[in-house]
């Protein structure tokens, strides 16, 4: 990877578990003078917590335009996006005329909440979802699936665990994974689900039961570090995303990176450059008996050259020099 001339970025990006950090801190490493600011968009349902937190993004509103007009940047490169709007994307721009402006969705770009005239506004517009390309054709995006950090490495480990999952509680993921364990009792299974004390934990409750909801939940988010070790001890990995949702996961290109199986709701998945049957079971209502065999193939690795593609540095080197690939067979 060679270098590229250092920048001066404004770096704008939503709080989410830490991963806005490792982006800044590769920049950094990558040579460049980055400002940043985080934002947490996430809706409250206590009106007191709303009008605290709009309170918050107006603030920070004003503190990016603050910096807009006291600092010269060459790039403004924004995360999701909903903090600001196009009339303050055309005020970078004025008041920088030779700069770059890219903003990166990695959530499906009808998930956006803001006006999609402020993703049009930029001069590059990046997604992890192939499927918004086709659907979004006015926008001109650009496929860039997500990234590993250096946190999920590969490191000997003997595995404990058959399956492991880890992520948010959702009930389209609770349902398949209680389905698995029902149809496959026989293997010992790792299952993390972030969940917290809201109005929602009743309903939650609810509709998962007591005994499941208390064995698979946890009220605090664990560290990328924790979540590879405990990847690392399992052998293959369940990742359920959001219905309809076509992108990849940061959790499917984590796994990828630690070498172990993916077991996924994902039917897109077969497309990427690093699909092998051997590594990857596609999974429908129709095929969980298949899991025993699956976990019994052996893993075919990767080409390096591939994985690489895939990881955090090759990630912000490629955004920020414009290096469009194809990562799609």
């Amino acid at each position: 990877m060679s270098s590229i001339d250092k920048k001066r970025i404004l770096f704008i990006a939503p709080l989410f578990f830490d991963y806005e950090n490792d982006i800044l801190k590769e920049m950094q490493e990558q040579g460049h003078d980055v400002t940043s600011v985080f934002y947490n968009y996430g809706s409250h349902r206590l009106p007191w917590k709303k009008i605290k937190k709009q309170k918050l993004i107006n603030s920070q509103r004003i503190l990016i335009q603050k910096y807009i007009r006291s600092i010269r940047y060459d790039l403004l490169f924004v995360i999701k996006g909903e903090l600001i709007d196009t009339s303050i994307v055309h005020e970078f721009k004025n008041k920088n005329p030779s700069s770059i402006t890219i903003n990166y969705q990695w959530d499906p770009v009808n998930k956006f909440h803001g006006s999609i005239e402020t993703i049009q506004a930029y001069d590059f517009k990046y997604t992890f979802d192939h499927l918004d390309c086709v659907k979004y054709k006015n926008l001109m995006l650009i496929h860039k699936p997500l990234f590993f950090t250096n946190d999920f490495r590969i490191v000997d480990c003997d595995p404990i665990y058959d399956i492991a999952t880890i992520g948010g509680m959702m009930f389209s993921r609770v349902n398949i994974i209680k389905s698995i364990q029902k149809i496959l009792p026989q293997f010992k299974y790792k299952i993390l689900l972030r969940t917290s004390y809201t109005l929602s934990l009743p309903i939650n409750i609810i509709k998962v039961g007591l005994i499941t909801y208390f064995k698979i939940s946890i009220h605090y988010d664990l560290n990328k570090k924790s979540v590879a070790n405990i990847l690392r001890q399992t052998n293959a990995v369940i990742d359920i995303p959001q219905p309809n949702q076509s992108g990849l996961s940061m959790r499917t290109i984590e796994t990828l990176a630690l070498g172990k199986k993916i077991i996924t709701s994902n039917i897109h998945i077969d497309k990427y450059d690093f699909y092998n049957s051997n590594n990857i079971l596609i999974l429908s209502k129709y095929n969980y008996h298949d899991i025993p065999e699956f976990l019994k193939k052996p893993y075919i690795h990767i080409d390096q050259k591939i994985i690489k593609r895939y990881s955090i540095q090759n990630w912000v080197y490629s955004i920020l020099c414009g290096n469009n690939e194809t990562f799609l067979k």
